[in-house]
């Protein structure tokens, strides 16, 4: 059985789970009623209905060192104290929001606002890890190495422009120098995207499967850096093409009750094998602080096997996927219309299952890091060049 999920901002996936995690997580709980007066929703109910969908359906109380029941007992006298009908008390409100859960460590964790309220308008959503990470030694500005690539890539490549629901996207494979076969996505679809002929993805994909069991082909480079994730399909298509027995590189939990510590057991994550040979020439994988979510699973898939590499910086730390608040016990969540109308917050973004990859590590938050550090450079990135890929290339060919 397949259920569609979906990443918060970063596009449709397709997660297959194993039927015991469906028997324990489908049967979610319906949240209590709104109430009938909803024009008379105060800035205590909006925090009380907050605090409560937190405590039922965040899935990190485990391993979060935030202490959600001191969040209680210490802003709900502050938020009893808010007049809705003030805009400075909303205002207020917002940054008590932005207070209490600036050390949740979900990398996907996003509050949306309600942006109808006056003293708000003008609010960014709660992205805590975001804000934490933007705070960090080390943090830098997204770098485009779309064009750069271009430098680097032999004659006759192939690519493909296009767009998804998400935004615009390409994909670019080709060869580096007779010996290095590299792909390059923006987006985590390539399945899907291959399946619509109009997209133009098929033949470039195409060109990757032909390549692979090439003799003049000595390595290969797959860069998902920027890439802010997508479908989780995408792994069996691209990393399953490569090997040929099943790839165990982590595990998955969900919630199996309402409890704060309800959870199903560990259960195994495997990439499904497309190919009758396996790849045995190194595979490097070019991650950076923006591959996020399916990206750093792919990162992680690379690093699992026994001739892969991952070279570049530590990934974001968006690991764990999310799916719709109906399917689990844990999860997204979100208010009814008319709670809507008089809450400060309409949506909440939050992982529905934790990853943990094989070396029973969850790099939520952290992030997953390289075998090869190779931090950003950019002056040679101005000057047109990519150290990260030199690097693999380098590898490659020593």
């Amino acid at each position: 059985m397949k259920m569609q999920i979906k990443y918060s901002g970063l596009g449709r996936l397709m997660l297959t789970l194993p039927a015991l995690c469906l028997t324990l997580a489908c049967h979610k709980m319906k949240d209590e009623p709104a109430p009938d007066n909803t024009a008379d929703i105060t800035l205590r109910q909006s925090f009380e209905s907050f605090w409560d969908n937190m405590n039922r359906n965040y899935l990190f109380w485990d391993i979060d060192t935030t202490d959600w029941d001191l969040v209680y007992e210490n802003y709900q006298p502050l938020f009893a104290a808010l007049d809705k009908g003030n805009p400075a008390d909303v205002r207020k409100g917002y940054s008590y929001f932005k207070a209490m859960t600036a050390g949740l460590i979900d990398g996907h964790y996003t509050l949306m606002v309600n942006h109808t309220i006056p003293g708000v308008e003008d609010a960014a959503d709660i992205r805590p890890v975001e804000e934490r990470k933007k705070l960090q030694p080390g943090y830098h500005p997204v770098y485009d190495y779309g064009n750069t690539d271009l430098v680097y890539l032999d004659k006759g490549y192939r690519e493909a422009l296009y767009t998804t629901a998400d935004g615009d996207a390409y994909v670019r494979c080709g060869n580096i120098g007779k010996r290095v076969l590299f792909l390059r996505f923006s987006q985590c679809n390539l399945k899907a995207a291959a399946a619509q002929l109009s997209t133009g993805v098929k033949p470039v994909v195409q060109y990757f499967f032909d390549q692979l069991h090439q003799p003049a082909i000595k390595g290969i480079i797959i860069d998902v850096r920027a890439n802010n994730g997508g479908n989780t399909e995408d792994l069996d298509f691209i990393i399953g093409s490569m090997i040929d027995t099943p790839l165990h590189y982590g595990y998955t939990r969900l919630k199996s009750g309402n409890g704060r510590l309800d959870y199903t057991p560990w259960i195994n994550a495997v990439i499904r094998p497309g190919s009758e040979h396996a790849v045995k020439i190194p595979i490097m994988v070019l991650a950076d602080l923006y591959s996020r979510s399916v990206a750093e699973l792919m990162t992680m898939a690379v690093g699992a096997l026994p001739n892969g590499m991952v070279i570049g910086e530590t990934t974001w730390g968006a690991t764990s996927p999310l799916a719709p608040n109906e399917a689990y016990n844990g999860g997204p969540f979100q208010l009814s219309a008319q709670q809507f109308n008089g809450s400060l917050f309409y949506k909440v973004y939050t992982s529905s299952a934790i990853f943990k990859y094989k070396d029973n590590r969850i790099y939520e938050d952290s992030g997953f890091p390289p075998d090869i550090l190779v931090k950003p450079d950019p002056v040679a990135f101005r000057n047109g060049r990519d150290m990260q890929l030199e690097k693999a290339v380098s590898w490659i060919n020593q």
